[in-house]
């Protein structure tokens, strides 16, 4: 669906970082890891040390709705979000990014969640795949 060679990505809520180093083992020519968790930012930093990738992949401690408000000049061609799925602010984060421009006009919007959002209403909504308890939905930009 997405050739990873050679983008840029934006890991929200990127939590130990399993997604994040997928994406680098995969050929990202950029990541950024947001999280705002003190213990899973220091983590996440000892491992691109350890693994040598910080010129691949960089890490801020930020809550991911402030951090894709304030961000300027900034755009991904692929933003992955696993927000904690009780928190209710999943839509606003959909909104900010779209708001901000920051997906790039071919881009994708990754957005991992239970069941229990819907996001089908959204403009920008493209499909829904879940695997178990674990739902997908994806955005792009309507040109």
């Amino acid at each position: 669906m997405f050739d990873l060679e050679d983008i840029r990505v934006l890991d929200l809520c990127a939590g130990t970082g399993n997604i994040s180093f997928e994406f680098v083992s995969r050929g990202a020519a950029h990541l950024l890891a947001i999280d705002s968790h003190p213990r899973c930012v220091q983590y996440l930093k000892q491992n691109v040390q350890t693994l040598q990738i910080t010129e691949q992949m960089q890490v801020y401690k930020s809550d991911c709705v402030i951090y894709c408000r304030n961000a300027k000049n900034t755009q991904y061609d692929l933003i992955f979000a696993d927000p904690p799925y009780h928190l209710g602010f999943h839509e606003e984060l959909i909104t900010t990014i779209f708001e901000k421009e920051l997906l790039s006009l071919t881009g994708l919007l990754i957005i991992e969640h239970g069941k229990q959002h819907d996001f089908s209403a959204l403009p920008q909504f493209d499909a829904c795949r879940n695997f178990g308890n674990v739902y997908f939905s994806f955005f792009k930009h309507t040109i």
